[in-house]
């Protein structure tokens, strides 16, 4: 397999600009494609059903068991998107997108979901976006001169909302929680954890959820949000 990876790396490597071009241009198309057939059949669903064109709400379809864990009523394909779109340079449509995101996106839906993947794939997708965002405005972009860290609180809403799923003697997560909250700004009682004991979750669970906290405490100075993350990252690096 190492040989494989060294051989294709330096095919790559040896690759005329004309075929770089060529490639580059092949995957934006390929994106372009993806982004809009989700944006022109499916949206507000979290997913495009390729076959029949249909979006993809859960709840409706036939369940697909722990799979649709991921989806959650937040349009996820779309969040999860929002970094791409400007990494690949679709300005206008980032900016459209995080406008529909903003206005559009929530997560009052009474289902219970997976912690790891709203995780990187919605919250991730928020702070993507924001620093991408960010960063555009620092390099002059006028299109998004109105944006003023509308994504930050909306990645905070969806923070508070998984925090509940940390609840346990040891601080690390359980896999999932329910999403829906009772309460506007206060991790409420009401809400129901899921799932096995923390210790028998995946590494890849645990470390994301550090990673995205602690940029939501840099980000947003909540304490409650740090108290979490920094437990369970203590618990992590000293056993």
């Amino acid at each position: 397999l190492f040989l494989f990876f060294i051989i294709d790396l330096q095919e790559v490597i040896g690759m005329s600009n004309e075929d770089k071009l060529f490639y580059r241009d092949k995957t934006l198309e390929m994106f372009r494609h993806g982004f809009t057939s989700y944006m022109d059949y499916a949206y507000p669903a979290d997913e495009l059903m390729p076959l029949s064109c249909r979006g993809r709400v859960r709840g409706r379809e036939t369940s697909r068991g722990d799979i649709d864990e991921t989806l959650g009523h937040y349009s996820l394909t779309l969040v999860d998107s929002l970094d791409t779109l400007a990494v690949l340079g679709e300005i206008d449509d980032f900016v459209t997108a995080i406008k529909i995101v903003i206005q559009s996106v929530t997560f009052d839906a009474d289902l219970v979901i997976s912690v790891f993947e709203a995780n990187i794939r919605v919250l991730g997708g928020l702070l993507g976006a924001h620093f991408a965002a960010q960063k555009l405005k620092e390099q002059g972009e006028k299109r998004l001169k109105w944006y003023k860290d509308e994504l930050v609180w909306k990645a905070d809403e969806l923070g508070q909302r998984l925090l509940p799923a940390f609840n346990t003697t040891t601080g690390l997560p359980y896999a999932r929680v329910r999403s829906r909250n009772r309460q506007s700004t206060t991790v409420p009682s009401s809400y129901k954890i899921q799932g096995s004991f923390p210790n028998n979750e995946s590494n890849a669970h645990i470390h994301t959820n550090t990673h995205s906290y602690s940029h939501m405490f840099i980000l947003t100075h909540v304490h409650t949000t740090y108290t979490y993350s920094h437990t369970f990252t203590l618990y992590t690096y000293s056993h």
